[in-house]
């Protein structure tokens, strides 16, 4: 299954050979746990793309799981959002610095894109009053 999982024409053409051993799988102490793992690597690396697909699929064959499938699916919602948001912090940053200062040096745009959701906030919020691109990313003591 994991093999498959990075083909997804190939995983659902397999799927249905796999649901007798997500059973058995489930029954097995920490089973559900196992099974939670195994969809979570199978949600990541066949993309949201498959994932309606994949969770449509799951409900016909194996309808226990689909509470699983359905966590994994928000989680990876909720993570996809978290560095949605994080990017679109990073792209204005980058435009205010370089509506203010001109082209920017790739060390300071490598620093932003490398900075978490609260550096960006702090650096935001100091570029409104810094007059030099070093005192946007000067910490204060």
């Amino acid at each position: 299954m994991l093999r498959d999982a990075r083909d997804a024409e190939q995983l659902f053409r397999n799927l249905e050979y796999w649901t007798s051993a997500f059973r058995e799988a489930m029954r097995a102490p920490y089973g559900t746990q196992a099974i939670e793992q195994l969809l979570r690597y199978i949600a990541l690396v066949t993309g949201n793309v498959h994932l309606e697909r994949f969770r449509a699929t799951i409900r016909e064959q194996l309808p226990e799981a689909e509470e699983v499938v359905v966590t994994i699916a928000e989680e990876l919602q909720a993570i996809g959002l978290q560095q949605g948001l994080q990017q679109g912090r990073v792209d204005l940053l980058e435009k205010q610095l370089v509506l203010k200062f001109g082209q920017l040096p790739a060390e300071v745009r490598a620093r932003v894109e490398a900075a978490d959701i609260e550096q960006l906030d702090r650096y935001a919020a100091r570029i409104l009053t810094a007059t030099t691109l070093e005192e946007v990313f000067t910490e204060a003591e």
